[in-house]
């Protein structure tokens, strides 16, 4: 995803991050780097598993007013 945002001319910043919460870090990175377009990715995982534990697109979705692009990672 991120060969195919640059080839089309956007800027991506890439970052990954292991010592906060997935949703906090998604958020304080766009909020730091001034962000318009939000790009996750996202798994399949059965109806049980997504509404025991959620995702993390899911819970950034409501505190953000960026538009968020949800994409397979394959």
């Amino acid at each position: 995803m991120r060969s195919v945002l640059e080839d089309a001319g956007f800027d991506v910043i890439f970052e990954e991050f292991s010592h906060e919460d997935p949703v906090e870090g998604v958020l304080r990175l766009t909020d730091e780097y001034g962000a318009d377009l939000l790009v996750v990715a996202g798994r399949k995982r059965s109806p049980t598993r997504e509404s025991l534990f959620g995702s993390v697109s899911q819970q950034v979705m409501p505190d953000t007013d960026l538009p968020v692009l949800v994409r397979d990672p394959g």
